[in-house]
């Protein structure tokens, strides 16, 4: 099995375009939702961060106004396919 972990950072230059950009992406993923259940739904950041991922995968943040890429990276690594940790940590298999 072959895992990606992955980490980008990012600068906010503008918390009220990222927030209008996830709203955007909410109304574009959920068309019979109101604009309300937008505001509902992203009120900050992160809400936003995943209504972007959502509707245009990760690549899709780094195309947002109010959002610039700082750094980022990658490790990939290859193992027997065992993705269970005894402590629920997800990104614990790149410390074993």
């Amino acid at each position: 099995m072959l895992s990606c972990l992955c980490r980008w950072d990012f600068i906010v230059t503008d918390e009220q375009a990222v927030v209008a950009a996830g709203r955007h992406a909410y109304a574009r993923t959920w068309p019979s939702d109101t604009e309300e259940d937008a505001w509902f739904a992203v009120s900050d950041l992160g809400g936003a961060a995943m209504e972007i991922v959502h509707a245009d995968d990760w690549a899709g943040l780094q195309r947002v106004e109010g959002l610039a890429l700082s750094d980022s990276w990658a490790a990939y690594l290859t193992h027997d396919g065992d993705t269970e940790t005894d402590d629920g940590d997800p990104f614990s298999i790149g410390r074993s």
